[in-house]
């Protein structure tokens, strides 16, 4: 099944009865409120639906055409966030090499915005649960914004449902428009609000996602996030959450029902009140609830932490005591530090036909801000490399395909990978 098969939506208009509509033929205006499901399906799901199942229940794999943002904020002040998606939009063309003309952006009729990268830039193929890996670039795309602030991260949570394009908002009666970037970087709010009182059906200015070629930079952050982002399945939480556990696994099975919400995208609130719910099934309950909320702290604060850095070394441990002492760095980026002191090579390795040598080694931002986890961000990340350049500590050279960077110890740091562990001075 090819991408165009993937034409079915869930249309509602009240949350109460569902119809199964083909995308292609979808009203190009709504008065009154319309929402179709985020993703689009094939003709299979069709059938599931017709048969009366419920859309919860839907295992198959779906497609979309946009990475969707949904950014929201006070209705009553929509001018910070008017600004910070200029300034974001104005990243995507400058550190991605975007087109503004491929970007749908829409103004959501109360109190934000959408934006839609075409899915074709970074080679978005149909697949199961695409929600997580979803949810994890659009991260890495606005971490470190003003905009991130105002970003839904809910938005991409299993069976998600947005407002039709030029259907009506139900409290202010305006429609959901299109925009273009002119359009965003020159109108005020009022003059959007007073566009918005009307569709747009019509918006030319956009170059169909079909006709674009693949960004290898966001080709590269896809691969890396399918390659390591750990998906949990709907059906495999509910098996979970479905039965009680016996008075010597009860705590060892909320870790892994904790674990599975966080890994499956669903928010730390939500596993507390399904866990309190599951904990009423235990034989006997766990008596102590406040546990829960420790327990819940923990795992969501720790994500992927890394375990291998070698306290062996003494040179190292004594390097690491005194590191403040000619370079500030906060908690995140020491621990960041710390991550790229792990992944560093001992020995001589080859990649793609490149020598990397020990006191080196090749990483994304991303990547090594994931893989230090403890809530290093790429900010961070980004951050630390700077301030160690800039006191010589490091060198840096991007690779060849967008496949990360070469990061080089210098001075001090670099005697460190030596085998005798010895500090000499550079």
């Amino acid at each position: 099944m090819n991408n165009s098969e993937y034409r079915w939506v869930l249309f509602t208009e009240d949350f109460k009865s569902y119809t199964v509509r083909d995308c292609y033929f979808l009203p190009p205006k709504k008065v009154g409120p319309a929402y179709i499901s985020t993703f689009k399906y094939g003709s299979n799901f069709k059938d599931f639906i017709d048969s009366g199942n419920r859309f919860a229940d839907w295992r198959g794999p779906a497609f979309s055409e946009y990475l969707w943002f949904d950014f929201d904020c006070n209705p009553k002040n929509l001018r910070p966030l008017h600004l910070a998606l200029q300034d974001f939009l104005q990243l995507l063309v400058v550190e991605y090499g975007l087109y503004l003309n491929t970007i749908r952006i829409c103004y959501t009729g109360r109190k934000g915005f959408e934006v839609g990268i075409p899915t074709r830039l970074f080679s978005f193929a149909p697949m199961i649960s695409p929600e997580p890996y979803f949810k994890r670039l659009a991260q890495i795309l606005v971490e470190g914004l003003e905009i991130e602030k105002y970003h839904d991260i809910n938005a991409f949570s299993p069976h998600r449902f947005v407002r039709l394009i030029n259907s009506q908002h139900e409290t202010t009666k305006s429609f959901k428009i299109p925009l273009s970037s002119a359009e965003i970087d020159n109108l005020s709010i009022k003059e959007i609000k007073a566009l918005a009182k009307n569709p747009r059906p019509n918006y030319d200015w956009l170059i169909k996602p079909s006709e674009l070629p693949i960004n290898d930079d966001l080709h590269a952050y896809w691969l890396n996030i399918v390659d390591t982002t750990k998906v949990v399945t709907e059906s495999q939480i509910e098996a979970l959450i479905r039965q009680g556990a016996d008075n010597g696994d009860r705590h060892n099975t909320a870790f892994r029902i904790a674990r599975a919400y966080r890994d499956g995208g669903r928010s730390l609130s939500k596993c507390h009140v399904d866990l309190i719910m599951w904990n009423r099934l235990n034989d006997p309950p766990i008596s102590e609830t406040i546990w829960f909320k420790t327990m819940l702290k923990s795992v969501y604060r720790h994500k992927q932490n890394i375990t291998n850095t070698d306290t062996s070394n003494t040179a190292l441990q004594t390097f690491l005591r005194t590191v403040n002492q000619f370079i500030t760095l906060n908690d995140s980026e020491f621990r960041a530090f710390i991550g790229a002191i792990a992944l560093t090579n001992t020995r001589t390795k080859q990649w793609d036909n490149i020598k990397i040598y020990p006191g080196s080694f090749i990483c994304s931002i991303q990547s090594l801000a994931d893989r230090t986890g403890g809530g290093v961000r790429k900010s961070h990340v980004r951050t630390l490399l700077d301030k160690l350049k800039k006191r010589g500590i490091v060198d840096t050279l991007k690779m060849p395909g967008n496949q990360g960077q070469l990061i080089v110890w210098r001075g001090k740091m670099a005697n460190l990978f030596r085998e005798n562990g010895d500090i000499h001075d550079a």
